[in-house]
């Protein structure tokens, strides 16, 4: 071969090689994992006489696997995967890669023989009593198998007591029993067996110590079950025959032991524990020293620490071996050594995070009393806050999952160590606590504030009572009442009995007070009594003196002002009571507290820091009868009368029979609505009463008021009061007798004479219902009408016999009465809708219709003028027609209805009088009549200016004047609108009288223009109209527009106002308005009303004007001079105005920097006008003038406009000074267009220096043209 094709075919080789190697590594690479398959159901195989075989498998099939079996006694496997199952048991069958060694798979195969048994062994040589002795060192057995050719295996199951070989012999190796089987190899069911016991007896035994040198007698916390030790003995020889032990102690008053060797400590002293072995001789003693701690007081003496970690931070630690329970959260502790044999704790808080941590000193059982814990601690390092509080462990397992853990009780706050002055390192912490606590204790904690490590030293701590609690309810001021009782049970002390005195006024128990089995009796109206109570405690005396009075019974029933109101106490989350009350109270999501008030007692109730309306305060009411009561509540604070603060809703409630340990809202059941709210009764004063009917006799029946909104707010209960109002006993129709005789035509008012309980004047309310019915086929008949007010009236229409029925009804019950009437022949009866004093309105119509007094009647209608002038059959003011009157126009007229009844005639004559009411004044309101509610507004008929009252009622006074009447009811506003119909641009007088509470927190009397929107005839709501964007003034602040005619604004009198219309408006209206009057009602009376134009006169004159101040906002202030013939100045930034006595002239005084004078001559015409005023400086000195530059302009209700630059006319034209003191000013003004409101200006630049003083006087604006 040559050269080259050798190293070809070495190439060729080569290349092969790789190839197999790429090859093999691919296809390791793409086997990770092997599973074995063929696996029977469960893993588990059975052995049956057809078959005793399975195969097995992998995932990866084309793979070379090597089989193993881990037992082969069990099962066999071939290089195949085929399983030969041998006998019963449990085999591991391992299946491994043979190209890789680290995959492989791994199943647990569970064999059961089910095969028949055919076989059976003869075990022999056991002793009869299946004993032996150990000292006999062996004993040979041997068996026998019904198949003579199987292979038996021998197993003992206890190798420490014997073994066995494979010729059944048997070797002792200790005392106790063990089975020696004898089986068939490959089918281990069929077997023999024995029970062999060898027996080898303990020869000597000896107590073990326990962990510390003493028995400590006291309480484990942690498991909650006294501190005790399990005892054991070490006995020789090591492997002797199992034995029972019977304990024994010398002293069972110091300690006690169980049959299973478990000592416990009960007091302290030395024991000797003795152990015998049962049925022998053998038997062991031992001494103990017993130490029992002290529960109150530890000194760490035998304390041993426990923790519990969390990622290496002891989250919790506890300490056992000690009187009271320590415990500690987050921080680590150690007992250690100080003065060479004194033991302390130390207390670590090894992290550097912030987070709550604490010490806790004990878990004591306390009754209500004064205590002290005295601690010796130190703070070694670092900052510890100290805060003390009272503390409770929950006694449940689950506080000891990680170790034991407190929690604070809140209202139990006690301080910081910092608060208190220590004795070297001893702190004495006295606390208080009201009432038992069971597992209590003290814990000294930093709430999350130090993030530095500390570290603290407690060498010991003890708690004393330094006074014990009585329970009891006597009243803390020690006011006791004739015929309550009082409980009085001081708190049971271990160990303690007490003694009680009586000194003073009451040197007995019969006296005054008794007190017997825990119970105080008043006995009689006394005062000066001393009740002492004492009890020895540690050989220490403890007292407690009471000082007691008695008093008669100050209460009448279901009343109370809180005179005697005592001792308000928290009962839970924000629910209070108060005692010593008429009815009991309490309240929810309210603070109670008690206050001085007006000489006597107020309760105060305060809502906040709670998003709930359910805020309120209930009254226990007992069982209460069906009736109907009223209830009373006398109030008073800011908030009362805000309805977005408290809306006072009166509910119904049923208190629950454990109420008085139930302290939530859980303890009564509401009604599902309220009867209404305080202002919806009866208002005087400061007492708000509403009447309530309870339809059938409840028990345990309550009240609640709930302030029903989620603000804060605060009001004062002064009174309260809830009576039964006296029943209906009797009624009677009054007026009329039985038998009476009445005519037809005759309008009768009907009455009702209701009597009640004791004759008393008022009742009960009721309700009542008036009928009439004609007696027999020939009765007569009559209807009941509406009077005035809602009276009910008797109308008399068919002569005959009728039946008049009384019917009133109320809560307790349907009373009746009724009078037999006689009708004759009288007048007519008109059904009519006309006002009752016949005074008709121009162009209104009326239904009329005269009532049939028989079938088919007809009506004949005449007029005449004067009485006695002859009847017409028509009129120009009335007429008639289709069941309506209609009036046509002003005037007065008779008009007679006439008829018949079989021949005999009847009539009836009425006087009517039509009027015209119309225009924008009412002089009077004696025409006014029948005021109408609609919702919040009311309105009133026959006025020539139509006018609604909204929040204020209307009526009607004696002398003819219309009174507004707000009541006690949360709205703040109120108002009274005029409608005033098509207005003209121009200068308006309104005139108004008013009289009432004119005061400014009752009616501001702000003026407002309105525009009345389309239908408001029947839109009663602010959407009738729309009120202007800010007032014109009101009647207590005189600004440009508004100023008093009679001086002072409080008392009334007349008002007048003068207002600028810039332009025509339509359906224009006025409003007088406040607000801000949540909490007052008042009346407003109003006498007369004008509202007319006015021009301003271009001729000015003072003489007995009216001066006062105006502010507009956005604008400024100024004075305002208004004359009674018309004349208007309006000075802007003017310091003073005044009118001369002597001339009547115009005084104003002026700043040093701008200001204005506008002389006002309102609608002037375009045109040629001359200027003429004379003006004068008064007590000027020095170089001052008053430049007195004149502008054409407006002046429009107050506000003064010009262009100061194209409006100039002269300048200086007006100027004085010092010079010239007087000057007459003649300007002549060219007027291009017609102008309303015009006004000439006159400013000053005010550079003087100091307040200039001028007068005007003279002035005039004429014409020196024809208008155009």
């Amino acid at each position: 071969m040559s050269r080259r094709n050798k190293i070809k075919g070495l190439m060729l080789i080569v290349i092969l090689a790789l190839i197999s190697v790429f090859v093999v590594a691919c296809n390791n690479k793409s086997v990770e994992s092997i599973t074995i398959t063929g696996l029977p159901e469960n893993n588990i195989a059975t052995i049956t006489d057809t078959n005793n075989t399975l195969q097995l498998g992998i995932t990866s099939g084309n793979e070379g696997v090597q089989w193993k079996s881990g037992d082969e006694d069990v099962a066999t496997i071939d290089e195949s995967g085929k399983i030969t199952l041998i006998d019963s048991g449990a085999v591991v069958i391992t299946a491994t890669l043979k190209s890789n060694s680290q995959i492989k798979a791994e199943a647990l195969i569970t064999v059961k023989d089910e095969r028949t048994i055919t076989d059976t062994i003869i075990l022999s040589g056991m002793p009869e009593t299946n004993m032996a002795e150990y000292t006999d060192g062996s004993l040979q057995l041997s068996a026998e198998c019904s198949n003579a050719s199987a292979i038996l295996v021998w197993v003992s199951s206890d190798e420490t007591v014997a073994t066995v070989d494979s010729n059944g012999l048997v070797s002792f190796t200790g005392g106790g029993s063990t089975d020696i089987t004898v089986y068939k190899k490959g089918q281990r069911a069929v077997k023999a067996t024995a029970t062999l016991r060898v027996v080898l007896n303990v020869e000597s035994i000896t107590i073990n110590d326990v962990g510390g040198e003493e028995i400590v007698a006291g309480y484990d916390y942690r498991l909650n079950e006294p501190y005790s030790y399990s005892l054991g003995v070490e006995y020789y020889p090591w492997n002797a025959d199992d034995f029972e032990l019977e304990w024994s102690i010398d002293n069972t008053s110091v300690a006690e032991i169980d049959k299973n060797g478990v000592l416990t400590g009960k007091g302290s002293g030395k024991v000797t524990v003795t152990a015998k072995v049962k049925g022998s001789d053998v038997q062991a003693e031992k001494e103990f020293n017993v130490v029992k701690v002290n529960d109150k007081a530890e000194d760490f003496s035998y304390a041993v620490a426990n923790r519990y970690f969390v990622n290496g931070v002891c989250t919790d630690a506890w300490l056992d071996y000690t009187g009271p329970k320590v415990t500690t959260h987050n921080t680590d502790i150690f007992i250690d050594t100080y003065d060479t044999d004194k033991k302390m704790l130390v207390v670590e808080k090894n992290t550097d995070f912030k987070h709550w941590s604490h010490v806790c000193l004990g878990s004591w059982n306390l009754t209500p009393g004064k205590y002290v814990l005295t601690v010796d601690l130190e703070v070694i390092e670092g900052e510890f806050q100290g805060r003390i509080n009272g503390a409770q462990y929950k006694n449940t397992p689950a506080e000891y999952e990680y170790g034991i853990r407190s929690d604070i009780i809140g209202g139990l706050d006690f301080g910081k160590l910092s608060d208190i002055e220590p004795t070297g390192t001893k702190y004495k912490i006295a606390f208080e606590i009201n009432q038992s606590y069971k597992n209590f204790g003290i814990e000294l904690y930093d709430d999350n504030g130090t993030a530095e490590p500390y570290t603290l030293y407690i060498k010991s701590f003890s708690l004393d009572l330094v006074d014990f609690a009585v329970e009891t309810d006597i009243y803390s001021d020690g006011v006791l009442i004739m015929g309550e009782t009082y409980k009085f049970f001081p708190g049971e002390i271990e160990g303690c009995e007490y003694q009680y005195q009586f000194t003073g006024n009451g040197t007995s128990n019969n006296e005054i007070i008794e007190l017997k089995n825990g119970i105080l009796t008043p006995k009689r109206v006394g005062d000066g009594v001393k009740l002492t109570v004492s009890t020895v405690y540690n050989g220490k005396t403890l007292s407690k003196e009471y000082n007691l009075s008695v008093i008669a019974d100050p209460f009448t029933e279901n009343e109370d002002d809180y005179s005697y109101a005592i001792d308000v106490a928290q009962r839970g989350e924000l629910v209070y009571d108060v005692r010593r009350t008429s009815v009991y109270l309490r309240t929810f999501n309210w603070k109670a507290s008690i206050e001085e008030y007006n000489g006597g007692k107020t309760l105060k109730f305060t809502h906040d820091y709670i998003a709930s309306w359910e805020g309120s305060v209930q009254f226990m009411l007992g069982d209460i009868k069906k009736g109907t009561y009223s209830v009373s509540f006398t109030l008073h604070g800011d908030d009362i009368g805000k309805w977005e603060k408290f809306q006072g809703q009166i509910y119904p409630i049923t208190w629950n029979e454990n109420y008085e340990t139930t302290f939530s809202d859980k303890a009564y059941v509401r009604g599902k609505a309220p009867y209404g709210d305080i202002y919806q009764g009866v208002k005087n004063g400061n007492t708000y009463t509403y009447t309530i009917t309870i339809q059938e006799d409840i028990k345990n029946f309550g009240i609640e008021l709930c302030g029903a909104t989620t603000v804060d707010y605060t009001i004062y209960l002064d009174a309260f009061k809830f009576e039964k109002l006296p029943a209906i006993t009797d009624v009677e129709i009054a007026g009329l007798t039985e038998g009476s005789t009445l005519k037809s035509g005759d309008i009768n008012d009907l009455n009702a004479a209701v009597t009640f309980e004791n004759n008393v004047g008022m009742g009960e309310p009721y309700t009542y219902e008036w009928e009439v019915q004609g007696k027999g086929e020939s009765g007569g008949s009559a209807l009941i009408i509406d009077g005035e007010n809602g009276k009910k009236q008797l109308q008399c229409l068919k002569p005959g016999d009728i039946v008049l029925t009384l019917k009133v009804t109320s809560a307790t019950g349907v009373y009746t009465d009724t009078l037999n009437l006689t009708i004759e022949l009288g007048e007519l009866s008109i059904e009519t809708n006309m006002y009752a004093d016949n005074i008709l309105v121009a162009g209104d119509s009326y239904d009329f219709a005269p009532i049939p007094l028989i079938d088919d009647m007809t009506f004949i209608y005449k007029y005449k003028t004067e009485e006695n002038s002859p009847e017409t059959d028509s009129s120009d003011i009335v007429e008639v027609k289709d069941g309506k009157l209609i009036a046509k126009k002003a005037g007065a007229v008779y008009l007679i209805v006439s008829s018949n009844i079989d021949g005999e005639p009847i009539s009836k004559t009425l006087y009517i009088t039509v009027k015209e009411y119309s225009g924008t004044v009412d002089e009077s309101y004696e025409d006014a009549i029948n005021p109408i509610k609609h919702g919040d507004f009311y309105d009133i008929e026959r006025t020539n200016v139509y006018l609604r009252a909204f929040n204020m009622s209307i009526e009607k006074t004696d002398d003819n004047k219309l009174q507004f009447t707000k009541a006690y009811v949360p709205a703040s506003g109120t108002a009274i609108c005029f409608y005033l119909g098509n207005v003209e641009a121009g200068r308006y007088r309104l005139t108004v009288e008013l009289g009432g509470d004119l005061t400014w927190d009752c009616f501001k009397g702000y003026l407002y223009a309105l525009n009345w929107e389309a239908g408001w005839q029947t839109t009663f709501s602010d959407q009738a109209y729309k009120k202007g964007e800010s007032p014109y003034g009101n009647i207590h602040e005189p600004g440009f527009c508004l100023y008093s005619g009679s001086g002072n604004s409080t008392p009334g009198g007349t008002y007048t106002m003068y207002i600028d219309i810039a332009s025509a408006q339509t359906d224009f209206g006025l409003m007088l308005e406040t607000w801000g009057t949540e909490n007052k009602s008042f009346t407003i009376i109003l006498e007369s009303f004008a509202f007319e134009r006015e021009d301003l006169t271009k001729q000015m004159n003072f003489d007995g004007a009216a001066i006062y101040n105006y502010s507009i906002d956005n604008y400024g202030s100024g004075i305002t001079v208004v004359g009674k013939d018309g004349s208007m100045v309006v000075t802007k930034a003017a310091t003073s105005a005044a009118v001369s006595q002597e001339d009547n002239a115009l005084q104003v005084v002026t700043p040093t920097n701008w200001s204005e004078i506008a002389l006002c001559f309102g609608t002037v015409k375009a045109g040629t006008y001359l200027l003429e005023l004379k003006i004068e400086a008064v007590d000027m000195t020095g170089n001052y003038w008053f430049s007195g530059i004149v502008y054409s302009g407006t002046c429009v209700n107050g506000k003064i406009t010009y262009d100061g630059t194209i409006g100039l006319i002269s300048e200086n034209a007006a100027e004085v000074t010092h010079v010239s003191n007087s000057k007459i000013v003649q300007l002549q003004i060219e007027v291009t267009e017609d102008i309303e409101n015009f006004a000439l200006i006159l400013a000053s630049k005010g550079d003087c220096g100091q307040a200039v003083n001028i007068q005007l006087s003279d002035i005039s604006l004429q014409a020196q043209v024809s208008e155009v």
